[in-house]
């Protein structure tokens, strides 16, 4: 087959409107989870702002040549904060997983309803690898969007982990001084 491509007629793809009305109607059933996910999440990075306010207090105070007692309160307050924020971000990121899992679920649902609707020959010429690629990478990419592959499954894993491979696992923060910086420090 000296220049011949073999060209087969693929199965139908949604358009960009298609797509974010798709999106759109997995989203509208779970509407309270959405916002509550994003009021969690909103809230728990409004109490990391406080951490800059508190670490300006505790320079303040060793400026001022406070004794060491005087930065007892707002170091508890820095704790708290710390506290308030990994609640927030473990709570509002569990919402999102838990939405982003039930729109794959429904997702796949509709997949299937679809593939099984179309005509068989048009199945057929498109080939079954056109079929399998879709239930397998297109939803799989997603699916990875969603929820962590990664090998840390919880906390615990990644604490032992790193203390298993000392500078070996790295992380970023979202900036100097906010509480998850503080916190890895």
């Amino acid at each position: 087959m000296s220049g011949a491509t073999l060209e087969r007629a693929l199965l139908p793809t949604a358009t960009a409107a298609q797509t974010w009305a798709a999106v759109r109607a997995l989203l509208r059933p779970r509407r309270m989870l959405v916002v509550l996910a994003v009021a969690v999440l909103t809230v728990g990075t409004a109490i990391g702002l406080v951490t800059i306010r508190l670490l300006g207090h505790v320079v303040d105070l060793v400026a001022d040549g406070r004794p060491a007692d005087a930065i007892t309160a707002p170091v508890i307050a820095l704790v708290l904060v710390a506290i308030g924020q990994a609640v927030g971000a473990g709570w509002g990121l569990t919402l999102v997983a838990r939405l982003g899992e039930g729109m794959l679920a429904d997702l796949r649902e509709r997949f299937i309803d679809r593939a099984l609707a179309l005509p068989l020959d048009q199945v057929e010429e498109a080939g079954t690898g056109d079929l399998t690629s879709r239930v397998t990478n297109d939803v799989t990419v997603i699916g990875t969007a969603v929820r962590s592959d990664g090998p840390y499954k919880t906390f615990k894993d990644l604490i032992g982990a790193a203390r298993r491979s000392p500078g070996k696992i790295t992380y970023s923060t979202s900036g100097i001084a906010t509480t998850n910086h503080i916190a890895m420090e």
